[in-house]
């Protein structure tokens, strides 16, 4: 597998340090920042683009309706 096979369409790819990959990398849908808020995990994650501001939206409906 080369690395344009990862990024097709439908993949779902996640990129831990996607610095290390800047001209390689193509633009992001989606970035997740986990951080700890008084030693407690939090995750934030937003939409970069249409398809990832869908991706996000959804997710958050989804994670909305399991409480």
């Amino acid at each position: 597998i080369g690395i344009d096979e990862y990024f097709s369409e439908g993949a779902d790819c996640l990129i831990e340090w996607p610095t290390h990959g800047q001209g390689v990398l193509p633009v992001c849908d989606i970035e997740v920042y986990l951080n700890l808020v008084k030693g407690r995990r939090r995750a934030e994650i937003h939409g970069c683009s249409k398809y990832g501001e869908k991706a996000v939206g959804e997710f958050n409906s989804q994670a909305r309706s399991t409480k």
